[in-house]
């Protein structure tokens, strides 16, 4: 599902619909009055009765995408391998100390790695500011839940930029983490190009203002220029001095506009 951040579902994909057989109009017609622990198991009324999900958001732009992922207890473990490949949205499975044990298709393809590799997290991505371990154990501890962050991909290739959002799950009976990452590669390149206008919006405002300064010296010289060659003659030894300056003022004047 697409929501907004009052609850309002915008859109929901052919999977959703077939899960509650209709369109849904807001998030609190599916949890009541009581909000939705994200990463965490529910249970939600189906077409098909009470079911057991953990629903995991990511936020998007203005909006957060919502996925209904699940839970162990009511499917067999190859559906649910099945349904987690089968999400649009990279996501990966990484232990308490950032082994990462399961990653779906789109996850696979944007990190370069195999299905069944197992990585540590730290060696994928690079440009946090401090220590990624550390940002895990926060995260396992309920500190940074839900807050994305921005993180470029060690790739040679070519470079990538990723928005991460960590959610605390149980794996195997232990405490882990389910990650969402979506490509943020074209929006850092737009925020590069916005800082890069902003340098030549600053760049513009003050040639602006020293033409605006300079013109005025120029109509001060030219002025006073013009009285003198008044009072001049041509017979005037001056007068060839001043003509120089009245003409240098003018080719000034010209070069400023």
């Amino acid at each position: 599902m697409r929501v907004t951040e009052a609850g309002d579902i915008l859109e929901m994909n052919q999977s959703a619909l077939d899960l509650f057989g209709s369109q849904i109009t807001h998030l609190a017609d599916i949890s009541g009055d009581s909000p939705i622990p994200f990463g965490a198991k529910n249970i939600i009324e189906t077409r098909q009765g009470a079911k057991t999900f953990v629903i995991m958001s990511s936020p998007l732009d203005m909006v957060r995408e919502v996925y209904f992922l699940p839970h162990g207890t009511d499917c067999d473990a190859a559906q649910a391998a099945g349904d987690f490949d089968a999400l649009p949205v990279p996501m990966i499975k990484l232990t308490a100390q950032g082994v990462i044990v399961r990653a779906n298709r789109p996850a696979c393809e944007l990190l370069s790695i195999d299905p069944n590799q197992e990585v540590l997290l730290q060696n994928l991505f690079q440009g946090l500011g401090r220590s990624i371990p550390d940002w895990l154990t926060d995260a396992i501890e309920g500190r940074a839940i839900n807050h994305p962050e921005f993180l470029r991909l060690a790739r040679k290739d070519r470079e990538v930029f990723v928005q991460v959002v960590l959610n605390k799950i149980t794996l195997d009976g232990s405490a882990g983490l389910i990650v969402v990452l979506s490509d943020a590669t074209e929006l850092k390149t737009l925020e590069a190009q916005f800082v890069q206008s902003q340098k030549m919006q600053a760049i513009g405002q003050l040639a602006g203002g020293v033409v605006h300064d300079f013109n005025n010296l120029l109509t001060a010289i030219s002025g006073h220029c013009d009285l003198m060659l008044l009072r001049h003659d041509g017979q005037s030894q001056d007068y060839a001095d001043l003509v120089q300056i009245n003409q240098n003022a003018n080719r000034a004047a010209a070069l400023v506009s």
